[in-house]
């Protein structure tokens, strides 16, 4: 799990991201009627695991898929898995 490894830089990034004035996904993924592939790891330890189904719920079109042994960042700790399941989806599409 890398992100762990660079915690120090995680509450710089937090406060860029949640001071913007940008809508949330929350707000807009209702709009969204692409196909979605969510794949949120289990262990991830910068947001919340329960964060995956959120987005699965308010994303119209979406498949949740949540890995376990892995970070906030599954391409690149899991990327044989990731690459797979990414593939898989879009041949599905």
């Amino acid at each position: 799990m890398q992100e762990v490894s660079h915690a120090e830089i995680n509450p710089t990034i937090w406060d860029a991201v949640s001071g913007s004035q940008v809508a949330t996904l929350e707000e807009i993924a209702p709009n969204l009627t692409q196909p979605t592939l969510i794949i949120w790891c289990k262990q991830d330890r910068i947001f919340h695991v329960t964060g995956a189904s959120v987005l699965d719920l308010v994303l119209p079109n979406s498949e949740l898929i949540m890995p376990d042994g892995c970070g906030h960042l599954p391409m690149l700790d899991r990327p044989v898995e990731t690459g797979t399941e990414l593939r898989n989806f879009l041949a599905d599409l």
